[in-house]
């Protein structure tokens, strides 16, 4: 404790206004120590003792916590000494013992009632003490409570700033981390009726948080965050994703790769394509987040069309927008981290499902017009590529992208479309053959040896006609 100026050494009399100033800096010094509850104590006997106006000593107990109440031996108090209990809420805290005052001057009623309103002040003061370290007590249990969940808890008063968080958060986000939930609670969209469902990158790892705005008492509110490490559940895709590359390549097999978004809620995707896990003909170890709104699904030894169909039969009817993007390994590469590309490509080409999903068909046509014409036709039922030569498009069909072809028969012999025919068997089953003439259908069936089952479409096209084969071929209904 600082030492103070004294007062009461000259004989006279203290004016009441310096003697009030003297004990407000007295106390105010002793105050500083509070958060040690025993060396609390231990202050506030030394200020007793010291005291440069009265010659007094102090015995105070902590009865908040043991009960060992002090009480003087009157039977050895001589007849100058005077007493005053401490007295409070929670019984005997102890006394005060003065023998006499510095200027050796005896006691005054003025004197008594001062002793009186020191015993009072300490006992006000120990009492705060024992609230406080109450309140520390409390804030310890929280915070070892807290640091026991195995999520991340991290609460912000209304401006901003951290009021607690478990070990666990602070291990997972760090102060960059907070930094951004900070600056996300001033924002409104943030919330939506006082939840928030948000994802985010802190320190290289993903995390997902959930939100909620809290009304503790009046006057005080709160936001408090859980959070959940997302980042081993993205490694996991990528590592197993890239296994997967490296054994399709040494194997010759395929490996697709789809990704999807919502995102209308926070963990929507993860928990629909997971439920979904047996008509995608997957395992859900192969479902992984790879943000609180995407997911990816690896499909090993199945080619894009063939995930284009699953997911178009499990999207057909989804109620929520969905954004979908398919991509699909293309071997041996000069890339170190086959996964990550995928990746990459598939967020890059991320759009909606009902684009994304369409059939994808090839055109072989040496008159670009014909293609022209086609897609402006067919724009929203498939979606067309270009095949410039019938060895660009056997090579294309072999890839498994592509649900159809259309083949102008008056350019193509017949030697060249069986060509194309076994080419399409790689393209595993339904691939679907769209035939054009100027001839009538039934002659050009008959001169090309065609089944009467085939489709032949009659130049110029009839466009209702197409979008009608198309709708049907690959039940867009």
């Amino acid at each position: 404790m600082s030492e103070l100026p004294e007062i009461g050494t000259d004989n006279q009399s203290v004016e009441p206004a310096a003697l009030a100033g003297h004990y407000l800096r007295v106390f105010a010094s002793a105050v500083a120590s509070m958060s040690d509850f025993e060396g609390f104590i231990d202050a506030l006997n030394g200020l007793v003792r010291d005291d440069t106006f009265f010659l007094g000593t102090a015995e105070l107990s902590n009865a908040f916590a043991d009960g060992d109440e002090k009480f003087p031996d009157f039977e050895t108090l001589d007849s100058s000494e005077t007493v005053v209990a401490v007295a409070g809420d929670a019984g005997n805290l102890g006394y005060l013992k003065y023998s006499g005052r510095q200027d050796k001057q005896p006691f005054g009623a003025e004197d008594m009632h001062l002793m009186g309103s020191i015993a009072g002040f300490i006992s006000a003061l120990i009492s705060q003490a024992h609230e406080f370290r109450q309140k520390s007590k409390a804030d310890r249990v929280l915070q070892f409570l807290i640091n026991q969940l195995p999520l991340g808890v991290i609460c912000f008063d209304s401006k901003g700033d951290v009021l607690v968080q478990s070990n666990s958060a602070a291990n997972l986000v760090g102060d960059a981390g907070a930094a951004i939930l900070a600056e996300l609670i001033s924002s409104e969209k943030t919330f939506v009726k006082d939840r928030a469902r948000l994802h985010f990158e802190a320190g290289g790892k993903l995390v997902y948080a959930e939100g909620r705005r809290l009304q503790v008492e009046e006057g005080l509110k709160v936001v408090a965050f859980l959070l959940y490490d997302m980042s081993a559940s993205r490694e996991k895709l990528l590592v197993d994703l890239e296994r997967e590359a490296y054994r399709s390549e040494a194997r010759g097999t395929f490996l697709t790769l789809a990704l999807l978004e919502m995102d209308d809620e926070a963990g929507k995707v993860y928990r629909t394509l997971r439920s979904a896990a047996k008509s995608l003909q997957i395992d859900v170890s192969k479902i992984q987040p790879v943000d609180a709104y995407s997911c990816a699904c690896v499909f090993a030894g199945k080619r894009m069309r063939a995930v284009r169909f699953l997911l178009r039969a499990l999207l057909n009817k989804a109620a929520t927008p969905v954004k979908v993007s398919i991509v699909q390994h293309e071997g041996a590469t000069s890339e170190d981290n086959p996964a990550d590309m995928m990746l990459e490509v598939a967020k890059e080409s991320l759009a909606v499902a009902e684009v994304a999903l369409l059939p994808k068909l090839l055109v072989l046509d040496p008159y670009p017009a014909i293609f022209d014409a086609l897609t402006v036709i067919t724009n929203e039922v498939c979606q067309l590529d270009a095949a410039q030569s019938v060895e660009s498009a056997s090579t294309l069909l072999a890839t498994g992208r592509y649900d159809g072809i259309f083949v102008d028969l008056d350019s193509y012999h017949l030697d060249e479309i069986a060509v194309l025919r076994e080419a399409a068997v790689l393209a595993c089953d339904g691939f679907k053959f769209l035939y054009c003439s100027h001839k009538q259908p039934g002659m050009a069936r008959h001169s090309n040896a065609l089944r009467p089952e085939e489709i032949v479409l009659q130049k110029p096209f009839h466009a209702d006609k197409i979008v009608e084969i198309l709708s049907l071929q690959f039940d867009l209904a």
